[in-house]
């Protein structure tokens, strides 16, 4: 018996090595792991492709970390314990969206952002444009091309 119960504590050992590859999202909060990403790139002085780049990466590694958990079983049954692992994914899944969320949201709000300043200008220089069209002045000219030079 009593080989057979060490048996069954090595498996269930095992079963719960296959949930502890994922320790780092649950025992680091992902706004700090994000602000060391961010910093990283910022320091590093990256392009906007290039950063974009590291951004895909990022949340490309979250969705297989996402697909590995589905690839875990919701049960196992080993000699005469048997393991409910349903709640342990449905929280690392939701830990994983919360990493998600960090990434996505910080691209969100940079687009938004952006767009605000593409509309701005856009709407400083339809009109001067308007007033350009109607009356051509060397001054209008000169305060076009400054606002599309900056």
């Amino acid at each position: 018996i009593r080989s057979l119960a060490e048996e069954v504590f090595g498996s269930l050992k095992a079963f719960k090595s296959r949930f502890e590859e994922f320790s780092s999202f649950w025992l680091q909060e992902p706004l700090d792991h994000f602000a060391v990403f961010l910093n990283t790139m910022r320091s590093s002085n990256m392009s906007a492709e290039e950063e974009l780049s590291n951004f895909e990466e990022q949340i490309r590694v979250l969705k297989e970390n996402e697909g590995k958990i589905k690839q875990l079983s919701n049960r196992e049954t080993h000699v005469w314990v048997s393991v409910d692992a349903k709640p342990m994914k449905q929280a690392l899944f939701t830990v994983l969206s919360k990493w998600t969320f960090t990434y996505t949201n910080h691209l969100v709000q940079k687009l938004l952002v952006e767009t605000d300043e593409m509309q701005g200008f856009l709407t400083r220089a339809s009109a001067k444009l308007r007033a350009f069209a109607e009356e051509v002045e060397e001054s209008s000219l000169k305060e076009i091309m400054t606002l599309i030079s900056d």
